[in-house]
């Protein structure tokens, strides 16, 4: 007797989903735009792309060559003055400009939510006696009829 091969079932693969735990409730979770270290990358950023333009970049050469000289005589290097440049701007963000644009995010958004219930019945007020001329027809209600236009012959 020859065995028989069963079929086997191949794994079928399940798509894995990532779920974001939600904020606990109470807790806010606060934004962070960092506004100074983008300023400070987008600045660096400029800085690179200028010594790749033919005109600037012996200007930028120059004055970055004397900028590394001067901290140099200080007993530092220009990447370690980046580090730590990076650092105190992650910290004026966390410490002062995050929590400012969150607050002023937060009041921003809080009066948009209120002006509707402000606005409406003033606008309701304004528009009911508009909407009432529109659908009112007048009592008196004449007709005009243009007179019959007919062409002036000359007859001789």
């Amino acid at each position: 007797k020859t065995p028989t091969k069963t079929p086997t079932k191949t794994p079928t693969k399940t798509p894995t989903v990532v779920l974001k735990p939600a904020a606990a409730e109470g807790v806010e979770e606060t934004m962070h735009a960092d506004p100074a270290e983008k300023v400070y990358g987008a600045a660096k950023g400029v800085w690179g792309w200028g010594k790749t333009v033919f005109i600037f970049k012996p200007f930028l050469g120059i004055a970055e060559g004397i900028a590394g000289k001067v901290v140099e005589k200080a007993g530092s290097s220009l990447e370690d003055l980046d580090s730590h440049l990076t650092g105190k701007f992650q910290g004026l963000d966390d410490g002062i400009l995050n929590p400012a644009i969150h607050n002023v995010v937060k009041i921003v958004l809080g009066a948009a939510g209120k002006t509707e219930e402000f606005l409406k019945p003033i606008i309701i007020f304004v528009m009911k006696p508009i909407d009432y001329m529109i659908k009112s027809k007048p009592k008196n209600e004449t007709t005009f009829t243009a007179p019959e236009v007919t062409p002036d012959v000359a007859m001789n």
